[in-house]
C-alpha cells in the first residue's frame, strides 16, 4: 500500500467485527478453564484471545484519535478512556469475586460479553472515518 492509501476495510468495520468476535468467545474463554486443561489447550485459547485483542487495538487507537478534533483530541481520547478503564476493569475484579461468592461464578463470561456488546453498539453507531482527512 502506499502512502496515504487506506486499506480495504475501513476501521469501523474492523472493530465492529472483532467486539463481535469478543462476544462469541466470551464463553469458550472461561468455560474451558478448569484445574484438567492442558497446556496446548491453553496455547489455543489464548491464541484465539491474542488474535481477537490484536484486531481491535490495530484500529483502535486512530478510530477514537479519528473521533475529535485536533484542539481537543489529547482530552476527548485521555477521558472517555480513563473513566472507562476505571469503571469496567477496576471494578471487575471485585464484581468477579462477588459473583463466585453468590456461587454464580460461572457466569463471568457474561460480565465480558456484556461490555464487548456495549462496544459493539457504540461502534456500530460511531461514524466510518475511512478514506477521510483528519481534521
Amino acid at each position: 500500500m502506499k502512502p496515504g492509501e487506506t486499506g480495504r476495510f475501513g476501521r469501523r468495520p474492523v472493530l465492529i467485527a472483532f467486539a463481535a468476535a469478543s462476544i462469541r468467545w466470551a464463553w469458550p474463554s472461561l468455560a474451558f478453564l478448569s484445574p484438567g486443561i492442558t497446556l496446548p489447550q491453553v496455547i489455543l485459547l489464548q491464541t484465539v484471545a491474542l488474535v481477537i485483542m490484536t484486531g481491535y487495538g490495530a484500529a483502535s487507537a486512530v478510530a477514537i484519535a479519528e473521533q475529535f478534533p485536533a484542539e481537543v483530541r489529547v482530552t476527548g481520547i485521555a477521558l472517555p478512556y480513563a473513566l472507562s478503564v476505571t469503571l469496567f476493569g477496576g471494578t471487575a475484579p471485585y464484581l468477579i469475586t462477588a459473583m463466585h461468592g453468590w456461587g454464580h461464578g460461572h457466569l463471568v463470561w457474561v460480565y465480558l460479553a456484556a461490555i464487548s456488546a456495549v462496544s459493539l453498539v457504540t461502534y456500530a453507531r460511531m461514524p466510518e472515518t475511512k478514506g477521510q482527512p483528519l481534521r
